[in-house]
């Protein structure tokens, strides 16, 4: 059997100087360190992320608890509690999650930037890497713009029928138009055609998604069309950072998250 942590002396030196320069990071922009639970009352609404659930002794007897997909709603605890701004380096787990770049249990860093746009997030994530990495400011393009130069095509405007042809011929996917929508077969074209490209020479940040790709992200209009305040931050073709412009109006979030179980009882069900 072997014994042997993965991680060698170096690595773990390094990881150590990394979390080192991270926390003089944001202690110079007098962002407070946070330490939050990591079993949750409930799992996400999030219909494409799996949570690990497991039996807790409480004083109402045995009560299932969920690990933290993230550690955002309880950062979002203390936000509404006026903590200002906070961040939090934890470990987070996702079930269903195995590959070359993604594992169930992981180390996640999340921050959030009291009265911070998305551009001014977007901004500071760049400076984040130019300290950590040691890299040139990050280029940054809309979403329209990279669908555009890799692609020809508007993604806010594509027929579905035009994706479909489109995943046929550069992701060699052949599927009834019907069996994905829109959205799915711009993450596929995003994923294979553009994504692997980004942040090849500094880190790239793309802007502006679909409103429909919005999350928990507020809703914009750009040149008259409605767009999300999110966007992700590439290096050498991996996504490394998700961030957005929160969203807070509570009627629309509420509708979001009916959404969300919406779809995961019908995946449920799909799978009876």
């Amino acid at each position: 059997m072997r014994w042997q942590p993965n991680m060698s002396l170096q690595q773990l030196q390094q990881r150590a100087q990394i979390i080192q320069q991270l926390r003089q990071f944001f202690a110079a922009r007098q962002v407070l360190e946070v330490d939050t639970p990591l079993l949750m009352p409930t799992p996400v609404t999030d219909p494409y992320l799996d949570t690990f659930s497991v039996s807790v002794m409480t004083h109402q007897g045995r009560k299932a608890r969920y690990l933290q997909t993230s550690p955002e709603y309880a950062m979002k605890r203390l936000l509404a509690a006026g903590s200002g701004s906070i961040y939090q380096l934890c470990k987070a787990f996702r079930d269903d999650e195995l590959g070359r770049m993604h594992r169930a249990e992981f180390t996640m860093l999340e921050w959030y930037r009291v009265d911070f746009d998305d551009h001014q997030l977007m901004a500071e994530v760049s400076d984040f890497f130019c300290e950590i990495l040691g890299c040139e400011a990050a280029d940054q393009y809309s979403y329209y713009e990279v669908f555009d130069k890799a692609l020809g095509i508007n993604p806010h405007q594509v027929p579905t029928q035009q994706l479909a042809e489109m995943a046929q011929q550069y992701c060699h996917l052949q599927v009834q138009t019907t069996a994905l929508n829109c959205d799915d077969y711009l993450q596929l074209l995003f994923q294979q055609v553009i994504e692997p490209n980004l942040g090849q020479q500094r880190p790239a940040i793309i802007y502006n998604f679909p409103a429909s790709q919005a999350a928990l992200a507020r809703l914009k209009n750009v040149d008259n069309v409605s767009v999300a305040a999110r966007f992700e931050a590439y290096i050498q073709g991996v996504e490394l950072a998700n961030g957005y412009w929160e969203l807070t109006d509570a009627g629309i979030q509420q509708q979001r998250f009916m959404h969300d179980l919406e779809g995961v009882v019908k995946l449920i069900s799909s799978m009876d």
